[in-house]
């Protein structure tokens, strides 16, 4: 479940800068909201949080400055990811005789090992992310695009049979 987005960004073309934050409610979320409003954004810093330069919709040279910060929690276990810029952070709640830290220590540290570390808490990268989690603008017909044997695939990785 996502906890809590945070982000900047300003473009390196424009100079354009935008911030925000977003607290997501227990259950289904949407965001939703008028056009222009920065809904789009805020999945693409949700999802670059997750899976880094990958997930972004231009390269990052496109970005004078980028950094987020995403509070989530996964099978009870609170976690928070933080990229600045090449900078990258995974932090996770940790209990000790059922008193949590009130610091909590680094899982991971660097770009690579912060990816590698949350595609291991999520089971899988940013297609299986972008397909079961994620509806973009114009890709909900994403997994009906595919060929049969890459829909088969796709589902395969969603449900863990390709560990199978």
């Amino acid at each position: 479940m996502l906890n809590r987005l945070k982000f900047k960004i300003e473009f390196a073309s424009t100079g354009k800068t935008f911030q925000g934050t977003h607290e997501f409610l227990t259950g289904m979320t949407a965001i939703v909201g008028k056009n222009e409003a920065g809904k789009s954004l805020r999945l693409e810093m949700i999802r670059y949080a997750l899976y880094g330069t990958k997930a972004l919709r231009a390269s990052a040279s496109a970005y004078k400055k980028l950094e987020v910060k995403l509070q989530f929690t996964i099978a009870g276990r609170e976690y928070e990811v933080h990229r600045i810029g090449t900078k990258c952070r995974l932090m996770g709640s940790m209990t000790k005789g059922g008193v949590e830290f009130e610091e909590w220590p680094e899982l991971a540290v660097g770009v690579k090992p912060v990816n590698d570390a949350i595609e291991k808490i999520f089971g899988y990268g940013l297609e299986v992310f972008d397909t079961a989690n994620a509806v973009l603008q114009d890709e909900i017909a994403a997994l009906s695009r595919k060929t049969p044997a890459e829909r088969k695939r796709m589902v395969d990785r969603t449900i863990g049979l390709d560990a199978v």
